[in-house]
């Protein structure tokens, strides 16, 4: 009787041993369900999806494998047909990843795309197909002559949405990723991730290319100042030498400061007459406790008769050096305050000197947004002080600020 009833546990594991985690020790093939294509900002046209050459399509499906298999090396094929009925089907070559760019060679054509899903083990399920693509047209989307790459910032990280349709000689610009997160991790040693809701895209451009020779730019409606498109040239970034006075840490700097001092907080939505206004006035009525319009009331308003007076900026700061922090702050109050802006939260400490110039940036500490904006940076910067090697702003005299309000 001993026998029989280890015989009957030896039997057991024995059986036990050859079963896998698999239901019924059967490893099923795993599915792709929902499968759709997926169309990027550059194919949405009116309202409408126009697939040109640079349009991206994306795979979009759900992986399911009934003993919760998890998902190897699934494949991919695209297809181009004549119609939506699959004439003239054909393999387009070299296209076997989730997302495929529209060429010229698809003009006049509709894609579709075949999924194999793969789980870890190498098990390969089904293949399925989508549906198809609108008409691929034989059109080259246009380029705007000055952006190169847009981002979207997502909980906290800069996610590509877009390249821009850019010229044969500035795609290695285009290409080179590196540069791009260079950038971008500079941004993100400057403003806190707390700010970053402030920005809605983050774009790269040509500023040699423009009607000026901008270094960076903000963008912003008058009906909608919660968010702003913040814009760094990238080729003038290296210019100069990537991370000194006269590069990106100042052109960050400025723009950001001119996204806290012209944001919704600061200003009316509602009144854009001037002759209704009595405080500051820039596109839209300032209220009288923000940022620009104490600035103004303190700094500018004293000067304006001579300054009206003189010819341009540039003779005024000339005449008045120890007035402004650089000659570009002189050429209007919008500016002044973010190039105060950036060379306080570019300094770890105040500064000593008596002029208005040192005035206004310790001013800059009146502030709880600005101070944590300078705390941040100069944490993540410490060797930034400007003050210390004497920031002379007609050295960047070809360069300017191409911040705009967009009055719609």
């Amino acid at each position: 009787m001993g026998k029989i009833k280890v015989f009957g546990i030896i039997m057991i594991a024995v059986l036990l041993s050859n079963c896998s985690s698999d239901d019924g020790g059967v490893n099923t093939a795993p599915e792709v369900q929902n499968l759709n294509l997926v169309y990027d900002s550059s194919a949405t046209q009116g309202g409408e999806i126009v697939l040109v050459s640079g349009s991206v399509l994306t795979a979009e499906y759900t992986y399911s494998d009934v003993e919760s298999d998890t998902e190897g090396n699934t494949t991919f094929n695209w297809y181009r047909s004549d119609d939506t009925n699959g004439a003239n089907k054909e393999l387009v070559s070299n296209a076997t990843e989730a997302t495929y760019t529209i060429t010229s060679a698809d003009a006049d054509k509709y894609l579709s795309v075949e999924v194999t899903p793969v789980q870890s083990d190498g098990v390969s399920g089904k293949a399925v197909s989508s549906g198809y693509s609108p008409l691929a047209v034989n059109f080259v989307a246009t380029w705007d002559g000055e952006s190169v790459t847009t981002y979207e910032i997502v909980n906290g990280e800069f996610i590509k949405t877009y390249d821009h349709p850019v010229d044969a000689e500035y795609l290695s610009l285009q290409q080179d990723t590196a540069k791009h997160q260079e950038i971008i991790a500079q941004f993100k040693k400057i403003v806190p991730e707390a700010f970053f809701d402030r920005i809605n895209n983050f774009t790269l451009y040509l500023g040699e290319l423009g009607e000026q020779n901008t270094l960076g730019r903000v963008f912003y409606s008058i009906n909608q100042r919660n968010v702003f498109d913040f814009e760094i040239a990238i080729d003038n970034a290296y210019a100069v030498p990537f991370n000194n006075e006269l590069g990106l840490n100042y052109t960050i700097a400025h723009e950001f400061g001119h996204v806290l001092t012209l944001d919704d907080t600061q200003a009316s939505t509602t009144i854009f007459d001037e002759n209704n206004c009595d405080n500051f006035f820039f596109g839209t009525c300032f209220y009288s406790d923000s940022y620009l319009n104490v600035f103004y009331q303190n700094y500018w308003v004293p000067i304006l008769t001579d300054y009206n007076n003189s010819i341009n900026y540039r003779r005024y700061y000339a005449a008045n050096p120890t007035q402004f922090v650089s000659e570009y702050a002189a050429s209007q109050p919008t500016e002044d305050i973010a190039e105060t802006f950036m060379m306080y939260v570019l300094n770890s400490v105040n500064f000593t000197g008596t002029t208005v110039a040192d005035q206004k940036v310790n001013s800059m500490n009146n502030y709880t947004d600005f101070q944590t904006v300078r705390t941040f940076a100069t944490t993540n910067i410490p060797n930034s002080s400007l003050r210390s090697v004497s920031f002379d702003g007609s050295k960047r005299g070809e360069f300017s600020c191409g911040t705009r309000l967009h009055k719609h």
